[in-house]
């Protein structure tokens, strides 16, 4: 997969698990599909959420967080991290949770196992490194 592909793979499970698919959810209203907390040059709303302008921004958002995660330039989420670090760390909830287990449902991953691992046997070769 292309780093453009794996980016768009993950950034598209994440919004499934949050919700955001389904008009009417606090995602989708908020027009934040990662349901992140922190985005450049945003305030958190009442909920501590993100509220994006357009969809399209908080789809560039999730995307720009995937990138700091996989890359390790992300200090919450380290490089060396397993699936149920990152994934206790995204929901704020120990693993397992709804959000961890649906990623890793997904994507076929013992929870155990290092996001660097998938990450090596998915990225095509000569793909840059994050």
């Amino acid at each position: 997969m292309t780093n453009d592909e794996i980016i768009g793979l993950l950034s598209d499970l994440t919004a499934q698990a949050e919700g955001y698919p389904r008009p009417g959810t606090l995602p989708w209203k908020q027009k934040n599909p990662g349901d992140l907390t922190a985005a450049p040059n945003s305030t958190p709303t009442p909920d501590g959420k993100v509220q994006f302008v357009l969809h399209s921004t908080g789809w560039a958002m999730l995307e720009r967080q995937w990138r700091l995660m996989l890359a390790g330039n992300d200090p919450e989420y380290p490089a060396a991290q397993t699936w149920a670090d990152l994934s206790a760390r995204y929901s704020g909830q120990p693993y397992p949770n709804p959000w961890g287990q649906f990623i890793t449902s997904e994507l076929g991953v013992n929870p155990q196992s290092a996001v660097a691992d998938w990450l090596a046997g998915h990225q095509d070769p000569g793909q840059p490194h994050f």
